[in-house]
This record gives C-alpha cells, sequence and structure tokens, in this order.
C-alpha cells in the first residue's frame, strides 16, 4: 500500500511528479529522507526506488544523492518513462541502476536564471561550474566514459536524450529490464 510516496509492505519509494504536482524540490528531498528512515527501521532488505521524473533542482537531487549513498541499505534505482535531468542524477547514486526498455534516460546541463544584486551573478556561475563537475564525476564514476565527455555534453545547447541501449552501453545503468 503506497502512502507519501513510500510502500512500507514491498519497501519501494517513488520519485517522480508528487500529488502537489512538484517534481524534484525540497519537498520530494524530505519524502525521500522520511522514507528512508522508516524503511530502515523496518528492516534490512534492498530498497527500491523508482524513478519517473522530467526532472527539477539540482540542488535537491544532489542532496538526494547523498542520502542514497548514505544508507546503510541496498538501493536499486529502477527508471520508467522519463529519466530526465535531476532523475537521471539520481540513479547515479543507487546501488544498481535499472532502466526499463522504452525509457529515455535525458542529460544537460543547468538552467541559470538570476535575480537580485548584479554581483551576486558571478557568485552563481561559479556554483554552476561546480555542480557540473560534481554531475559529471558521478555520470563517470560507472561510465566507460570519462567526466570530460560529460562535461561536453552538459555544456552544449541542446539536450541529450538517451534510449535504454545508450544509457546501458555508456554505463549510465547497469541493466535494461523490470524489478
Amino acid at each position: 500500500m503506497w502512502e507519501n510516496d513510500v510502500d512500507i509492505t514491498s519497501r519501494s519509494i517513488y520519485i517522480g511528479r508528487s500529488s502537489s504536482g512538484e517534481e524534484i524540490g525540497p519537498d520530494a528531498l524530505a519524502r525521500l529522507l522520511q522514507s528512508l528512515v522508516i524503511l530502515e527501521r523496518k528492516g534490512q532488505s534492498a530498497i527500491t526506488l523508482y524513478v519517473n521524473t522530467e526532472g527539477g533542482c539540482l540542488w535537491n537531487a544532489l542532496g538526494m544523492c547523498d542520502i542514497i549513498e548514505a544508507s546503510q541499505l541496498e538501493v536499486i534505482a529502477v527508471g520508467v518513462g522519463r529519466i530526465w535531468s535531476s532523475g537521471s542524477i539520481i540513479m547515479q547514486a543507487a546501488d544498481h541502476r535499472v532502466m526499463s526498455p522504452n525509457s529515455t534516460m535525458l542529460l544537460h546541463g543547468g538552467e541559470l536564471a538570476l535575480s537580485g544584486h548584479p554581483l551576486n551573478g558571478k557568485s552563481w556561475v561559479e556554483a554552476e561550474r561546480r555542480a557540473t563537475e560534481v554531475v559529471a564525476q558521478m555520470y563517470a564514476k560507472r561510465s566507460s566514459k570519462n567526466a570530460n565527455y560529460y562535461k561536453r555534453l552538459m555544456n552544449r545547447a541542446q539536450d541529450t536524450i538517451l534510449t535504454s541501449q545508450e544509457a546501458l552501453e555508456l554505463g549510465l545503468v547497469d541493466e535494461i529490464g523490470y524489478v
């Protein structure tokens, strides 16, 4: 039975659009943390993390990666449908990554909109540059390509949309299938 994006019986967590319409944002980060704490208290067997998202806030996605990587439990991420933007980053934090056959994975650089004092712009541009480096390292960690390959992809003006087979060949997922 699903409640608040977690099914305690099957030890599953859903990441994607919530009932409030939010994708990857502060509420999704909080729900993931709560869900992992609940499931860690309920036993030591693996957790399945279902990912279906158009993306969202990079900083919240990186926070979700930190939470997943810090978990004492084995986390199996299953990408279904859209594994776009921040979703592709979250998948990299799992111990095992599965992508359903007809899913797509989207990689691209972040978007930056500035407001406030003009002198803050330089700080935000630098923060985005550092984040791009972190994400490129995450993609490269278990991939057949190095971080520079992913930085070039993310710094292009167009999105990179991968089939499940292409994601498998790059090492961004471990298998194509279902869990």
